[in-house]
């Protein structure tokens, strides 16, 4: 899943709270339009006011999840630049640092074909160890 993907699955998410905060509005409303009175009214008034009070307890915890949602895509958003930033700059610096190292020929080559996937925890290490440091530093 993309950060645009869960910024949008957030965003869908947010919409049905909303949409049940207006349902719960409108019951309340209906239910205020009603003229009826006693006993019968006060047990169904207190009955419906702890069940749209869950209602709203229902649509705070999805809008909270969906913030939450929005909240990781931007998070990941930020760790896959670190990332693509880190595998660039890697890629750019890897053949000289393996020269600097005396690694020459073959050795060199099969080096250069076999990086890690820059998913790859080990490919942390490597931008550590190419150039000194990684983007996804903290990140992660």
């Amino acid at each position: 899943m993309t950060p645009d993907e869960i910024d949008l699955l957030g965003r869908r998410l947010g919409r049905h709270a909303d949409a049940i905060r207006r349902g719960l509005a409108e019951v309340r409303t209906r239910a205020e339009g009603m003229t009826w009175t006693g006993p019968a009214r006060q047990r169904f008034d207190h009955d419906l006011g702890r069940e749209l009070k869950a209602g709203a307890r229902l649509a705070d915890d999805i809008a909270h999840c969906a913030a939450d949602l929005r909240e990781a895509g931007r998070r990941l958003d930020e760790i896959l630049t670190g990332l693509r930033a880190d595998e660039r700059d890697v890629r750019d610096a890897y053949p000289a640092y393996l020269r600097e190292q005396g690694i020459e020929g073959p050795v060199f080559q099969a080096a250069i074909a076999e990086l890690p996937d820059p998913l790859d925890p080990e490919w942390a290490r490597l931008a550590r160890r190419v150039l000194g440091h990684t983007h996804t530093r903290g990140l992660l």
